[in-house]
């Protein structure tokens, strides 16, 4: 996903843009699809289409570039603001193209998000290959992140926002790492059920669980994925692989 806008980047360049030891976040993110050897990328833009996808076919080889799709996800204007409308939103604007390939309900679609450049490898080919998953971690400050919770048999129950929760929920240590391993039927049964969410006014991806009876897996990770959200963020990693 990488049709966010990234007001907090403070810049006119598109977030996923911007660089990391000489490399836009995009690279990187492609890098991590291409490590679990995806058959194909689909790849959610918006205002920055062009400048994302001429700037991708300037990285790859063109063997690469023929298994990558870029798909618009619609802005609305909001109180007079240009907004796209959430992680939830930029999976639906991806339904339409996936029907365009006739792939079977048990195709596994991997979610990453154009933010989150750095994933341990191992971690994430075992997601993967772990069908309808989605990755979390177990962290000592899970402040300011999403709350996974666990059914009896270990599966996910539920996912709570942070500004959501409770006392007794905020305790939970257990956080959501936004990566997500789903089959095509999952997404079809519940993405196009995603109601807006009147806090954020985005339709969230976490809330695909509401609508499927489908059993999810919870992967571990040792650690929660950085998301590169400031300009601030970003020389956090300059020297890391």
């Amino acid at each position: 996903m990488a049709g966010g806008l990234g007001k907090r980047m403070s810049s006119t360049k598109a977030k996923v843009l911007h660089e990391i030891n000489g490399f836009p976040m995009i690279y990187y993110v492609i890098q991590n699809a291409l490590s679990v050897q995806a058959e194909r990328m689909f790849i959610v833009v918006g205002k920055y289409k062009k400048e994302i996808s001429d700037s991708v076919s300037t990285l790859f080889s063109q063997e690469v570039l023929d298994k990558i799709v870029f798909v618009v996800q619609p802005e609305s204007m909001m109180d007079g603001t240009l907004c796209s409308l959430g992680t939830g939103d930029a999976v639906r604007a991806c339904l339409a193209e996936f029907d365009n390939h006739d792939y079977p309900s048990n195709t596994r679609v991997l979610i990453l998000s154009g933010d989150v450049p750095f994933i341990d490898k191992d971690e994430l080919m075992s997601l993967s290959t772990s069908t309808n998953s989605i990755m979390a971690a177990n962290v000592h400050d899970p402040t300011g992140y999403g709350r996974i919770f666990l059914d009896e048999s270990g599966h996910l129950s539920y996912i709570m926002e942070h500004a959501l929760c409770d006392d007794e929920q905020l305790a939970c240590t257990f956080v959501n790492a936004g990566i997500y391993n789903l089959s095509m039927k999952v997404l079809k049964e519940s993405i196009p059920k995603i109601e807006i969410n009147t806090h954020k006014m985005e339709f969230l991806l976490t809330d695909f669980y509401l609508f499927t009876d489908t059993p999810i897996c919870v992967c571990f990770s040792s650690s929660v994925p950085k998301n590169m959200n400031t300009l601030n963020d970003l020389p956090i990693r300059l020297h890391q692989n």
